[in-house]
């Protein structure tokens, strides 16, 4: 008789090199495994679906218009925020290359989108109606392959 308790030989089992699958061994799991193993997969699907903070646009000291510049490919989107009180009007300045591939959405301090109304060419402006953090979301909305810049001058008045 030849076993691991009978002084025979005894064969090992290399364990196959782990690539991030999960491989279940038993035929069958109870309820509580399989819910922890649902909400284990849950939380990692959901920090990769969180979006990074917004970019905090700054005004130097007496300015009323700041500047920020980027290069999105894809259907890639940037976000900035910036302060603002009641009553105050935001303008802001768009220039793209290539032209027509990108668009913009403004966001008031509760996360509810506003509307821009155009007022000139790559110019939209809104009233704001309440003090707080607006969002401001650049977003590349061109299908075709490849980069493109931006220049975004937003003006508080």
């Amino acid at each position: 008789m030849s076993g691991p308790c009978s002084g025979g030989k005894i064969k090992s089992r290399k364990r196959p090199a782990s690539n991030g699958i999960l491989k279940v061994r038993s035929k069958s799991m109870s309820a509580a495994a399989l819910s922890v193993l649902a909400v284990n997969i849950l939380l990692a699907g959901a920090s990769y679906a969180q979006k990074a903070e917004p970019v905090r646009i700054r005004f130097v000291d007496g300015a009323v218009s700041a500047t920020v510049e980027g290069s999105l490919r894809g259907r890639q989107q940037m976000e900035y925020e910036a302060a603002a009180r009641a009553s105050q009007t935001l303008t802001l300045r768009l220039s793209v290359a290539p032209a027509r591939t990108f668009s913009l959405k403004l966001y008031n301090p509760d996360g509810a989108e506003m509307p821009l109304r155009k007022s000139g060419a790559n110019r939209w402006t809104a009233e704001l109606p309440q003090t707080g953090d607006y969002g401001i979301s650049v977003l590349r909305t061109s299908p075709s392959p490849g980069d493109s810049s931006y220049k975004l001058i937003v003006t508080i008045r």
